[in-house]
C-alpha cells in the first residue's frame, strides 16, 4: 500500500511518502514505517494535511480494533476494489456487487466480473454487503424479467417494493439474500453471465 500525505489542497508534501504499508497510526508517537529520507513528522504539527491511499489487491488496512482487506473486482472498472472486515463481516463493494445485480462492465468485461464474484466467494452468508447505489428494485424488475416463475426472487421483489414504496432503502442486503436471489451470483459459466448482462444492459 502506497500512503502520501498532502497538504488540504491536494498537493503533495515532499518527503512524506509510504511505501509497502500495511498499518498506519494517526499518533506520531506510534509510527511503525519508515519516512522516505527520514522527515521529521512533528513538522506537520497543526497543519492541515490529507493522506491518499494506494491500495491494492490483498493490502490489509488496520486502525482501531478492526480493519480491512482491499480485494481486486475489476470489470466495472479496472481498479475497481472492495474492501471486506472480515471481522467484522461487512463488505463495501462499491460498483461490483449491488443488490440483485452487478456493475456494468466499463472499463472491463463479462469475464472480469464472473472472476470477481468468485473472488468474493470465500465469505460468509452473515456478510452485510454496502453497495454503491439503490438499484436493487429495478434489477429485480430485470431478475423478473429473466425467472418469473422463481419464488426467492418474486418474495424478494415483495419486501423491495414495499420498501421502495415507503421511500425506504433496501441496502445494505446480506451475502445470503444475494446467493439466493442475485442472477449474475447463481451464474455457472462465463457464457451465462455475459448473456445476462447483456441483456440488463438493454433492460
Amino acid at each position: 500500500m502506497k500512503v502520501e500525505i498532502q497538504n488540504a489542497d491536494g498537493s503533495p508534501i515532499p518527503g512524506f511518502n509510504l511505501e509497502d504499508s500495511t498499518v498506519l497510526y494517526g499518533d506520531s508517537t506510534k509510527q511503525v514505517m519508515s519516512w522516505k529520507n527520514g522527515s521529521d513528522v512533528s513538522s506537520l504539527a497543526g497543519k492541515p494535511v490529507r493522506l491518499k491511499f494506494e491500495l491494492k489487491d490483498g493490502d490489509l488496512f488496520e486502525f482501531g480494533d478492526t480493519s480491512f482487506k482491499a480485494i481486486e473486482t475489476k470489470g466495472h472498472t479496472q481498479g475497481h476494489l472492495c474492501l471486506s472486515f472480515e471481522k467484522d463481516k461487512i463488505l463495501f463493494s462499491g460498483d461490483m456487487v449491488f443488490g440483485m445485480g452487478c456493475g456494468r462492465p466499463f472499463e472491463g468485461n463479462a469475464e472480469d466480473l464472473f472472476n470477481s464474484f468468485k473472488k468474493l466467494s470465500h465469505l460468509s452468508n452473515e456478510t452485510i454487503i454496502y453497495c454503491g447505489h439503490e438499484y436493487t428494485q429495478t434489477n429485480g424488475n430485470f431478475s423478473l424479467s429473466i425467472a418469473p416463475d422463481d419464488e426467492a426472487i418474486k418474495n424478494r421483489m415483495i419486501d423491495v417494493d414495499a420498501l421502495r414504496a415507503n421511500d425506504k432503502p433496501t441496502i445494505p442486503t446480506k451475502m445470503k439474500l444475494e446467493r439466493e436471489t442475485n442472477l449474475f451470483m447463481r451464474a455457472k459459466s462465463v457464457e451465462d453471465f455475459q448473456t445476462l448482462r447483456d441483456k440488463r444492459n438493454k433492460f
